[in-house]
């Protein structure tokens, strides 16, 4: 993985530097974070990942996000390359390169987000995706609450749109789906934390009619940084 975060940082280097114009005095760093590393206990024993990797400076960044699932029969997954630019405290905004995956099937976007920290601390991403024939929307929102030192309480919900219907990637005009997860992590250190929770998948309309699937699971699973 370390070769990997290498490989994306020299690349990085470059298309930074040309797209900030900051020279030597701001130094570049990167992080990988994998947010949700996990095994969800139904009967497909499903795989969950959400994790993004960014490199750049203070200002000016480059993003690599995905997130999925893989079951024994199908997987899917969601894809984004952006470059983030800060425009106020705690506020980016980023635009760059998105790919969805469903099997055999994928789509491609043009990607445009507001990502930030609102009031009460909630974390939050508004994304507008613009494909060839359709068009979406998918936000986000993350908040934790500290328990002990090192017991914390973290909840989010994921909430997507279309404005076409998509029968290949299963996806449907409207209000398609809405996710939501509670996690209750132990931090063994500051990069390592297991938890358990649980996982809540709904799908609405078109994309309910196209494929049901709603459904509510323990998981458990690690969140680890480097």
């Amino acid at each position: 993985m370390k070769n990997i975060l290498n490989k994306i940082v020299i690349t990085s280097t470059l298309m930074l530097s040309l797209y900030s114009g900051e020279m030597n005095d701001d130094q570049l760093n990167y992080k990988a974070t994998f947010e949700r590393l996990e095994v969800e206990l139904d009967e497909e024993k499903s795989n969950n990942w959400d994790a993004n990797i960014w490199a750049g400076y203070d200002l000016n960044k480059i993003y690599l996000y995905s997130e999925g699932e893989k079951t024994e029969h199908e997987t899917s997954n969601e894809n984004q390359l952006l470059l983030s630019k800060a425009i106020l405290p705690y506020w980016d905004i980023q635009y760059g390169l998105g790919y969805d995956n469903n099997d055999d099937n994928d789509t491609s976007w043009l990607v445009l987000s507001l990502m930030g920290m609102a009031p009460y601390f909630l974390e939050t991403k508004t994304t507008i995706l613009i494909g060839k024939s359709n068009i979406a929307i998918r936000a986000n929102i993350e908040h934790e609450t500290l328990i002990t030192q090192n017991l914390t309480l973290m909840y989010g919900a994921e909430i997507s749109a279309y404005s076409k219907d998509d029968a290949k990637m299963k996806t449907g005009k409207g209000l398609s789906t809405l996710s939501m997860n509670l996690r209750l992590t132990y931090k063994i250190k500051r990069e390592f934390m297991p938890y358990i929770g649980l996982n809540n998948y709904n799908t609405f309309g078109n994309t309910n009619k196209m494929e049901p699937n709603n459904k509510t699971d323990i998981a458990i699973g690690i969140s680890v940084w480097f």
